[in-house]
């Protein structure tokens, strides 16, 4: 690349999970981006990858894809068949929920993707998929389209399901996590929401966070066009860099 690819990352920390369930929610607000192209290879152990669209035809968000490794990728109305999140042309984008747990990072199958940005030389095991529900819902505000996706975390005894939801009409979808802990003991965990976005056709951006929500995320060098992720939940923190800057950090587990 040419120029600095910027990318944005919420991290939810999540110290000892208890037996039982425990809920963790963020908003991504999407705004007009595309992406990055390349392939790393790595070891998978997911079974055979899927997706489901949230998304409106009318827009601001033509696509919403929520991959069954919890994965994810945005089109904008504004952008037609380019995507919000590198890489471009890829339905499964390099953007998504990983967790580390017992010294091991999970997370969604990039080695599956038709292309990633992605590289994590310390080991990414993918999460294992259990169940994706149908897109359902109208898209109302008292009936948001909604997709529910449940995946096991290795053979940790923790299972993740993720419910994402969109309400039609508007510039912004929610991811809703809750993990549930079936070992009988505390777990010790750390939950990332990544996502490497690549703004208005350029790979170079200003990288903005508002402490009153929380929020981080990319703007344009010249122009208002914003992507961003909004915890909705006290506790989080986040980094703002580079793909490779982000990636290593969540390579080397750390509490961001």
């Amino acid at each position: 690349m040419s120029a600095p690819h910027l990318n944005r990352l919420w991290m939810n920390g999540v110290r000892g999970v208890r037996p039982g369930r425990h809920l963790f929610r963020a908003s991504m607000v999407v705004a007009v981006l595309s992406g990055l192209l390349a392939h790393v290879p790595a070891a998978s152990a997911v079974g055979t990858l899927a997706s489901k669209d949230i998304g409106d035809a009318s827009g601001p968000l033509t696509h919403v894809y929520v991959g069954n490794d919890l994965s994810c990728q945005v089109a904008h109305t504004s952008d037609g068949a380019t995507f919000e999140f590198a890489p471009s042309s890829a339905t499964l984008g390099d953007c998504g929920t990983f967790l580390v747990t017992g010294g091991t990072l999970y997370g969604p199958d990039f080695a599956k993707h038709d292309s990633t940005g992605t590289s994590f030389p310390g080991g990414l095991t993918p999460f294992s998929d259990v169940s994706q529900t149908k897109a359902l819902g109208t898209g109302t505000a008292a009936n948001p389209r909604k997709v529910v996706t449940t995946v096991d975390v290795g053979t940790t005894g923790l299972q993740i399901q993720q419910t994402d939801t969109y309400v039609f009409g508007n510039a912004s979808f929610k991811t809703r996590i809750a993990i549930t802990n079936t070992t009988g003991a505390t777990v010790s965990a750390v939950l990332y929401r990544a996502g490497d976005c690549f703004l208005a056709g350029s790979d170079t951006g200003r990288g903005v966070f508002h402490s009153s929500s929380g929020s981080i995320g990319c703007i344009e060098t010249v122009g208002t066009r914003v992507e961003e992720l909004v915890p909705a939940t006290a506790g989080s923190s986040y980094l703002e860099g580079t793909s490779a800057s982000v990636w290593s950090a969540i390579d080397a587990h750390s509490a961001l």
